[in-house]
C-alpha cells in the first residue's frame, strides 16, 4: 500500500454538511438520540489498486439497515467521478497530492452519520527509526519496564515496545508513507494514556515521556501458619511484591523450592528457617528489567496432645474388657466467637481418645457412639465438660502443656416406650436448605433426655414407640443455634408429623450461651426451687435492672423492673403456681447489658 496513507489529524474539510468528523483508529464520539437515532457509525476502508486507482469498502454499523450512501473523494478535477453511491466503490485520482475522502449514511431509522479521512497520493516511503526514553516525573529516573505502544494506521502497523534499564526504548517502523502519522503512546502509574504524533520523515524521531511511574521491583512477603492443617508445620506464604514482577523464586531454607506466586509449604522437621523470595520483571525478549530479593525467619510452633476417656455408665467403653462400643470423637478449635470444625478419630482401645499434634490454643470435643455399638441406644454424644449443647461445652485450653484428662461421660437415656411417634426436618433457617446427619435430641417435660437420633440425608428425622406426654425437640448441630420446640403427644394425636426443626447461623433464641458461673455477681437459690425462688444480685455497675423469667420455648411468665438500693440485693420471686419443668431466668442492666441467664428447674 505505498503512496497512500490515513491522516489522524482532525481537519473540518469535507464536501457533507454536519459531518462528524473522526480519524481512523482513535476514539469515536458519541452522539444523542435525536442526532443518531438507532445509533449508527460511518467507516471505510481503503485498499490501493495502482499509483492513483484506490479501492474503498464500507464497514459502517447501524442497529438498522443502511439505505444509502453518498462518497465524496475530495478529487474534484474528477468531476462526476468525484462523487458515487455504491457500497465499495472504485476511484481513480486525478494527480498527486492530498485528499479528504468523505462517506455519509441514513439509516432506515433516520439515523445520520458522516466521516472522513485524508489521504496522499505520490511520495517517498521510510524505514521510521523511532527512539526515546520514559522518565520518572517525581525523581526525574528513567523507568524501566515500561511499555511503549506505537501505533501507524496506515501501514496497519501496531508494536509494544519494554524500555530497558535505562528507560530507553527504540522501534522500526517499515515503509511508512511520508507524512504518514504514527501515534506513539504511554499509560502512567493513574492508568492514564499520554500520546504524541510524528510523521514519517527521513529524519529519526526522538519521543520522550515523563510520566508518574510504578515503583521498580521490590520483594515483600508476609507468612503464617495454617492453624486448620492437620499436617502440622505447614505455613502459608503470601506475595505483596511492588513493581508488577512475574517471577517468583521462594527457597524456604530446608532444601525445597517454589515458583507459585502465594505457595505453601509443610516443614518436615521442626526448627528455625530463612525463607528467601525474588522476583523478577522481564520483557517480551526474556529480558531482566528488574529484581529483588527478601528474606525472614519463619519458626515452627509447638505442638500439643489432647486426650481422654469417654464413659458409658461407670466405665469407660470397652474397659476394662470389651463392651463391643466404637466411641467417635470431633475436635473443634474455639476463635472468638467462631466454632471451627478441626478433626475426627475413631477409637476402641480402652476408650480412651486422642488428638495429637495441637496448637495452643481453646479447644473443644464432642463424643458419642458410632451406629451398630452395643450401647448405640442407650448413650447420648456429649462435649467436654459433660454438656449436652456445644454452647454449654467447656473449653480445654492448651498452654505450654498437653491435656490428656479431658475425659467425656456419655449421658444415659430414659426411655418411655409407648405407641406414639414423632417426625419432621432439620432445616436452616436462613438458607431454607434440609440438615442431613444433624443430631435431633428428644427431652421429656422436665428436660431429661429419653432418645436421641441422626437425620438421614434428606434431613428427615423419626421417634417412634414413646409414650404419650409433652416433648421438647431439640437440634444440636455445633456452631449452630436453635430453640426447643414442644410437642405433645396423646391418644387423640399419637403419631405427630411434619415439624420443622430450624437451625441459625445466629443466636436468634436470645439466651446465648448457657454457663451456671457466666457471672459471680448474680446468686440464685434453692434450685431445684418448688415455692419461692431468691435471687441476689451484688453487680455494682447495675442500679436498675429488669428481670425476666421464660419456658423453654421463649413465653414470658414473670417479668418485673426494680431499682437496687444498696450493694447487695435479694429478691423473691413466687413460683409455687408454675407448673414443673425448665425455665430461663435473664437479668439486664438499664443499657439492656446482659447479666446472665440461668436455668431454673421447678419441681
Amino acid at each position: 500500500m505505498k503512496n497512500l496513507f490515513l491522516s489522524l489529524i482532525f481537519i473540518q474539510i469535507c464536501c457533507f454538511s454536519s459531518l462528524t468528523a473522526v480519524s481512523s483508529g482513535s476514539p469515536r464520539p458519541e452522539t444523542d438520540d435525536q442526532n443518531n437515532p438507532g445509533r449508527c457509525q460511518a467507516d471505510f476502508r481503503i485498499e490501493k489498486f495502482s499509483e492513483f486507482i484506490l479501492s474503498f469498502e464500507d464497514v459502517s454499523t447501524s442497529y438498522s439497515h443502511i439505505i444509502s450512501r453518498e462518497w465524496n473523494f475530495g478529487d474534484v478535477l474528477s468531476g462526476q467521478k468525484n462523487r458515487s453511491h455504491q457500497k465499495d466503490p472504485v476511484h481513480e485520482f486525478s494527480g498527486t497530492g492530498t485528499y479528504n475522502v468523505c462517506l455519509k449514511i441514513t439509516s432506515e431509522s433516520n439515523c445520520k452519520d458522516s466521516v472522513y479521512k485524508t489521504i496522499v497520493i505520490g511520495g517517498a516511503n521510510f524505514n521510521v527509526q523511532l527512539h526515546g526514553h520514559v522518565y520518572n516525573s517525581g525523581t526525574g529516573a528513567p523507568v524501566a519496564g515500561q511499555p511503549v505502544i506505537v501505533n501507524a494506521d496506515i501501514i496497519h502497523y501496531s508494536a509494544i515496545k519494554m524500555t530497558n534499564v535505562e528507560g530507553f526504548y527504540q522501534d522500526t517502523i517499515p515503509d511508512a508513507p511520508a507524512g504518514s502519522p504514527i501515534i506513539v503512546s504511554v499509560f502512567d502509574c493513574n492508568n492514564t494514556l499520554h500520546s504524541q504524533t510524528i510523521y514519517s520523515s527521513a529524519t529519526p524521531p526522538e519521543v520522550n515521556f515523563t510520566i508518574c511511574a510504578l515503583a521498580a521491583c521490590k520483594a515483600i512477603f508476609s507468612s503464617r501458619l495454617d492453624s486448620a492443617n492437620t499436617v502440622q508445620n505447614t505455613f502459608v506464604f503470601s506475595d505483596s511484591s511492588q513493581g508488577h514482577p512475574d517471577r517468583w523464586f521462594w527457597n524456604f531454607g530446608d532444601g525445597d523450592w517454589s515458583h507459585d506466586q502465594n505457595p505453601i509449604h509443610s516443614y518436615k522437621n521442626s526448627g528455625h528457617y530463612n525463607v528467601c523470595l525474588t522476583v523478577q520483571k522481564r520483557d517480551l525478549s526474556g529480558g531482566i528489567l528488574c529484581s529483588d530479593s527478601a528474606c525472614a525467619e519463619v519458626v515452627t510452633p509447638v505442638y500439643y496432645n489432647l486426650g481422654g476417656l469417654a464413659f458409658a455408665g461407670l466405665y469407660p467403653i470397652n474397659n476394662p474388657a470389651s463392651t463391643g462400643d466404637t466411641g467417635v470423637a470431633y475436635l473443634y478449635r474455639l476463635m472468638g466467637n467462631k466454632v471451627s470444625p478441626l478433626d475426627s478419630i475413631r477409637f476402641t482401645y480402652l476408650g480412651y481418645y486422642a488428638f495429637l499434634h495441637l496448637l495452643e490454643g481453646s479447644y473443644i470435643v464432642k463424643a458419642g457412639l458410632t451406629q451398630g455399638s452395643a450401647h448405640y441406644n442407650g448413650f447420648l454424644p456429649e462435649y467436654s465438660g459433660n454438656q449436652m449443647k456445644w454452647q454449654s461445652a467447656s473449653a480445654i485450653v492448651i498452654s505450654g502443656n498437653n491435656s490428656f484428662a479431658n475425659d467425656i461421660h456419655f449421658v444415659k437415656v430414659s426411655e418411655t416406650p409407648g405407641n406414639g411417634s414423632v417426625g419432621g426436618y432439620v432445616s436452616h433457617k436462613e438458607k431454607g436448605f434440609l440438615i442431613g446427619d444433624a443430631e435431633v435430641i428428644l427431652y421429656d417435660e422436665y428436660m431429661t433426655p429419653v432418645s436421641y437420633t441422626f437425620t438421614d440425608a434428606e434431613g428427615r428425622f423419626d421417634f417412634a414407640g414413646i409414650g404419650f406426654g409433652k416433648y421438647f425437640l431439640y437440634p444440636e448441630i455445633t456452631g449452630k443455634f436453635a430453640a426447643l420446640q414442644e410437642v405433645n403427644i396423646d391418644e387423640g394425636s399419637p403419631a405427630v408429623e411434619g415439624i420443622v426443626l430450624e437451625v441459625s447461623d445466629l443466636d436468634f433464641t436470645g439466651i446465648g450461651p448457657l454457663n451456671e458461673n457466666d457471672n459471680n455477681s448474680v446468686r440464685m437459690f434453692p434450685n431445684p426451687v418448688t415455692d419461692e425462688l431468691h435471687v441476689q444480685i451484688s453487680a455494682e455497675d447495675a442500679r436498675r435492672i429488669t428481670l425476666d423469667l421464660a419456658t423453654i420455648t421463649g413465653r414470658n411468665i414473670y417479668e418485673m423492673t426494680f431499682e437496687r438500693s444498696g450493694n447487695n440485693s435479694t429478691l423473691i420471686i413466687p413460683l409455687s403456681n408454675i407448673p414443673k419443668g425448665l425455665y430461663f431466668l435473664t437479668l439486664r442492666s438499664e443499657d439492656g447489658k446482659l447479666l446472665t441467664t440461668r436455668k431454673v428447674i421447678k419441681n
